[in-house]
């Protein structure tokens, strides 16, 4: 691994939603138990988080 590098991998995560929420004004990670909602609030309604 090159250490005199740096990759801003929070960046790219930023870019990926900001894309998503551009293209269909939402987006849902999935985690391990959960998942939840960025950008319902764009039409109107709460963001979500969803267990189980």
């Amino acid at each position: 691994m090159e250490l005199s590098i740096f990759v801003n991998g929070i960046q790219g995560y930023n870019q990926v939603i900001h894309h998503a929420l551009l293209n269909s004004g939402l987006y849902v990670m999935h985690e391990n138990d959960y998942s939840y909602t960025v950008g319902m609030k764009n039409i109107g309604a709460p963001d979500l988080i969803m267990f189980g």
